[in-house]
């Protein structure tokens, strides 16, 4: 999400040209996606790309709007951090918030019907205006390794969060979640961010606090199935960004 003068923007950056998702990493890429084979090489084939069987989310304005009014109820009973979700559910916590507009750029086929909401693609996402605060629901671990039709690149989620520095104002706020625990990459599902793969993915940002961290679970073997996701705010830093 991408505010900017009151309005916010929820953000999954990615775009869409492999079809369909490789099965497995290019041989030529391998020791790219594995920090040169020190990360663990795992197989979870999902195809999620709008040119395989894709995904088109439709939600009406009724919809949308019994969704606000719940999430109304939920903010009056919990005043928590929630993130991760297939639906306009935290674009309706926003809304509740008093947000003024909300716009969700994915690259997934989207229909919210409501007139606060707008949905857009990540190519029309202007890098030239700056915003105040950004925020990433489970989705960045996933780019660069095709499962949304996405182009195959190791450092695709390095870019993504490369692009989310280039349109915050400097000090700006990141909420972001992504997998934790000891480092893995399980194809073409997703990322999981250990000691290894974290100082580069946080590379630029100054965290400034976390909601449900737990260090030992860096290191705690665990299935790659299981998720554990704590909520990272991270502050834009001058410098320091991973790519040049």
């Amino acid at each position: 999400m991408l505010e900017r003068r009151g309005s916010l923007v929820l953000a999954v950056i990615c775009a869409c040209t492999a079809c369909p998702p490789l099965r497995q990493p290019p041989d030529s890429l391998l020791a790219a996606f594995t920090l040169n084979h020190t990360v663990p090489l795992e197989f979870y084939y999902v195809d999620d790309s709008n040119k395989g069987k894709g995904t088109h989310y439709k939600y009406s304005q009724s919809d949308i709007n019994q969704l606000i009014r719940e999430a109304e109820r939920f903010i009056q009973q919990a005043l928590s951090v929630l993130f991760g979700s297939t639906h306009p559910w935290y674009e309706c916590l926003l809304l509740a918030l008093g947000a003024s507009h909300v716009t969700t750029v994915e690259y997934n086929k989207l229909t919210y019907s409501h007139p606060l909401i707008t949905t857009t693609t990540p190519s029309l996402l202007e890098t030239t205006s700056l915003f105040h605060t950004a925020l990433s629901i489970s989705s960045f671990d996933h780019d660069g390794l095709g499962r949304y039709g996405d182009p195959i690149n190791p450092d695709g989620d390095l870019v993504a969060m490369d692009t989310v520095r280039n349109v915050l104002e400097e000090n700006g706020l990141f909420f972001l979640t992504v997998p934790i625990g000891p480092d893995v990459l399980v194809w073409n599902l997703h990322r999981r961010y250990g000691y290894q793969r974290l100082p580069l993915l946080l590379c630029g940002w100054e965290e400034v606090e976390s909601v449900g961290w737990e260090e030992e679970l860096l290191t705690s073997p665990a299935p790659f199935t299981i998720q554990y996701e704590p909520v990272l705010i991270l502050r834009h830093l001058a410098g320091c960004p991973f790519l040049p």
